[in-house]
């Protein structure tokens, strides 16, 4: 790819003469089957329960996310949960001090409102503020740059921290009537109600790194719920009220943080209905946790999502992405076929693939990207594949997160690639790497996603095989991976950075 070193996703390119050929790799068993490190038995994992049991230790170590974020849209006197930016401009959720200061945020207004406005102008808002104790849209815009460039997570809501900053910023006269800034229009203030203790209690108790929803989106479904319209918060909680199992109303909630229309939450809560818990887990989501981490009790035989053609791993590490942040996408790539099978020549014979929206998503991203696709089994590989974290970052809308290349020993160190990784999987953020067989621009030859960590332990799903298997922090400092796609190094990691919610429109002016 031009201006950009070249993802080789063929591999045999750059590979060690001593690894397994790549027409070989195809065969690589399942990990419930083989032997090894790569097996994901029993003895060698933590059962889920252990792992649940340390979530929700952390979840309540962190006093319900869910439901701190829940009191602050209601504008309560508590300490605002905050997102904060850590080393390479990954964000890691925090909670902050309290403040004589409400928290306040798009909807607001009031004295506090009137406040921060004066002192964003002293600030240097562009364009300046009109003092009106009403936060609008352009308030909140100021408050985001503010935000950015004051190391603060720009979520555009001003709790302690973002006080504290302004509080810094010396008062300046108050700019009353700005000849370049229109009146700003507002909704009122959202009612407490929307949200209450019951159900910060049983959307705490479904969010878990292998539940439903994680607790990033469990946030993120909170915030939506206060964003909506009266009439679009109505007919979700309609919707939720219908659901039959706690496990439902989550998935629900998950496509509400995914910002999915209220027409589709509609259709899809029609098609969940009164489904079971094993079936919402399967069908919901492309990389099934539950049965990944319980061997023989679920279907060991299953795996994860494939890639369909030999260099389309990017692609497909991102419908893996979208599809764990989106319930609706999720059902609709499992309805078009199997997701845990791959043809060996999907180029020459494509009526081979069962899942032919999984493959053509797949050969649609490669050719924009100005690749060809190939088939999985081959004994020359001639086209790269495709960097994908500019379509990742097109999908922030749905997952919340984008996210930047950065090469190890290039862009940063190898302390600094886990300790992004390990911060990102906290804050229940899937990670994509870059593997290969040595570092260097020129071993970028495969993407594998990351999706949990437990003690020094992270779980890895591999593209090339749909299998998700787990890898120890030494395998990963000392290149010893050993993925079944035959893949050694830790070359690249695409650094997360979560996303503020998109600001909610504001209401057409009455009368005429």
């Amino acid at each position: 790819m031009p201006g950009r070193y070249k993802h080789h996703d063929d591999h045999q390119s750059h590979k060690p003469t001593n690894q397994t050929p790549r027409v070989q790799q195809n065969q690589v068993s399942h990990p419930a089957q083989s032997t090894g490190e790569e097996a994901v038995s029993k003895s060698d994992l933590k059962s889920q329960a252990d792992i649940l049991a340390n979530q929700q230790f952390q979840t309540a170590q962190r006093l319900s996310l869910a439901g701190q974020i829940a009191k602050a849209r209601g504008n309560r006197q508590l300490g605002h949960v905050l997102s904060s930016p850590s080393r390479n401009g990954h964000v890691i959720q925090r909670e902050g001090p309290t403040t004589t200061h409400r928290t306040i945020q798009y909807g607001s207004s009031g004295p506090d409102v009137e406040e921060a406005q004066t002192k964003l102008n002293s600030a240097e808002a562009n364009p300046p503020l009109a003092v009106d104790g009403i936060f609008g849209p352009l308030t909140r815009t100021a408050v985001v740059e503010f935000q950015s460039s004051n190391s603060l997570a720009p979520d555009g809501i001003v709790g302690p921290l973002t006080w504290g900053a302004l509080d810094q910023v010396g008062p300046e006269p108050e700019i009353t009537e700005p000849e370049t800034t229109e009146p700003e229009t507002t909704e009122p203030e959202t009612p407490v109600e929307r949200w209450s203790e019951d159900d910060s209690v049983r959307l705490t108790s479904q969010a878990s790194d292998t539940g439903p929803l994680n607790a990033y989106q469990a946030t993120r479904a909170t915030m939506r719920v206060y964003e909506l319209s009266e009439s679009e918060y109505s007919a979700l909680r309609s919707l939720l009220d219908r659901a039959a199992s706690d496990m439902e109303w989550a998935f629900l909630l998950k496509a509400a943080a995914a910002q999915r229309s209220i027409e589709d939450i509609t259709t899809f809560a029609d098609r969940i209905l009164g489904m079971s818990g094993r079936w919402l887990m399967r069908n919901l989501m492309v990389v099934d946790l539950v049965n990944d981490l319980t061997p023989g009790e679920a279907d060991p035989e299953e795996r994860g999502i494939m890639q369909q053609y030999g260099n389309s791993c990017g692609p497909t590490a991102m419908q893996l992405i979208h599809a764990q942040a989106d319930p609706i996408y999720a059902l609709e790539l499992r309805s078009a076929g199997p997701i845990d099978e791959a043809p060996d020549q999907a180029v020459a014979n494509p009526d081979e693939a069962g899942n032919q929206q999984l493959a053509n998503e797949q050969a649609d991203i490669l050719t924009t990207h100005g690749s060809t696709p190939e088939n999985r089994v081959s004994d020359v590989a001639t086209q790269g594949g495709a960097w994908v974290e500019g379509d990742l970052n097109e999908l922030a809308n749905a997952t919340g997160v984008t996210y930047t290349t950065q090469l190890i020993g290039t862009d940063l160190n190898m302390d600094e690639a886990i300790m992004s990784l390990r911060d990102s999987l906290a804050s229940g953020v899937h990670v994509p790497i870059v593997v290969g067989g040595g570092y260097g621009a020129r071993n970028t030859s495969h993407y594998v996603v990351v999706m949990i960590a437990s003690g020094d332990r992270f779980l890895v799903h591999d593209v090339f095989t749909g299998d998700t298997i787990w890898r120890t922090e030494e395998q990963f400092r000392n290149n010893t991976l050993d993925l079944p796609s035959g893949w050694d190094y830790f070359v690249a990691i695409d650094v997360p950075a979560l996303q503020p919610p998109p600001l909610p429109e504001p209401p057409a002016p009455s009368g005429g």
